[in-house]
């Protein structure tokens, strides 16, 4: 039998339990409110994230593909220049057969009162040609420094695609 100071005692103890009771399930319900809201946060940040290298990719694989057109646009540009060169070669190889089969046919229609002037037909002729062989060797000389400049070109694309990688 307890007294009635230890029932109120006992009464006092009891509502500071169920006190205690209601203040663990309201920090319960706070607390899976916050693991909610942390899973939702955690959520977005995983599609943004997905987002933002997915977007990464694209531009990494653009810059690549660029890349990959200007090193075709060099190639096509040096195959061009290739067959001009070649182009010009078979020109002057004609030039100089013709001059040849030209000099052969003037000496033998020609008196030798012409002959003087065959000379200086002559003359001019080798004087075109060395000019023609002067801009076919300033020619050359500019495809080598093209090609030197794309050779240096290729090599800064290189050292971009090292640098990106």
């Amino acid at each position: 039998a307890f007294t009635l100071g230890q029932m109120a005692d006992l009464e006092v103890e009891a509502n500071k339990a169920q006190g205690l009771q209601a203040r663990v399930k309201q920090l319960q319900g706070e607390l899976e409110e916050a693991r909610l809201s942390l899973l939702e946060l955690m959520q977005v940040t995983g599609e943004r994230m997905s987002d933002h290298l997915e977007a990464k990719a694209q531009m990494e694989a653009q810059h690549i593909e660029d890349i990959d057109a200007e090193r075709a646009l060099v190639l096509e540009v040096n195959h061009m220049r290739m067959q001009e060169t070649e182009s010009q070669r078979a020109l002057m190889l004609e030039m100089s057969q013709m001059h040849e089969g030209n000099k052969e046919i003037l000496k033998r229609e020609m008196s030798q009162d012409h002959m003087h002037q065959m000379q200086q037909a002559h003359e001019e002729v080798e004087a075109q040609q060395a000019l023609v062989l002067e801009m076919s060797h300033l020619h050359m000389q500019e495809k080598e420094a093209v090609k030197h400049r794309h050779m240096q070109e290729m090599e800064t694309l290189k050292g971009e695609i090292s640098q990106t990688n």
